[in-house]
């Protein structure tokens, strides 16, 4: 098991088919603080998409705001069994 942290970044403007800004399917911890995660767009999570199962994901002082899905969750789609999330709010 591995992991992953960002902080403070940017990540704005882009498309995918999962996780316009960003997508990880679940193995180990994510950790995403202080980040901007704006104005993505995809099929399912325009701001982030988490599949898989296992796994702690932590979000914390992250602004996730105007993001687009044409699906399943504009701000966050989570498709993962097992999967601890602790976050604040998603605009």
């Amino acid at each position: 098991m591995g992991g992953l942290m960002l902080t403070n970044n940017k990540i704005m403007n882009n498309y995918s088919d999962h996780g316009g800004g960003i997508f990880t399917t679940m193995a180990g911890t994510l950790i995403l603080d202080n980040n901007e995660i704006k104005s993505n767009s995809s099929n399912s999570g325009g701001g982030v998409a988490i599949e898989g199962s296992g796994g702690l994901v932590i979000l914390t002082n992250n602004d996730i705001s105007d993001n687009f899905s044409y699906q399943h969750g504009g701000g966050g789609y989570m498709n993962s069994p097992g999967v601890s999330l602790f976050f604040e709010a998603i605009k």
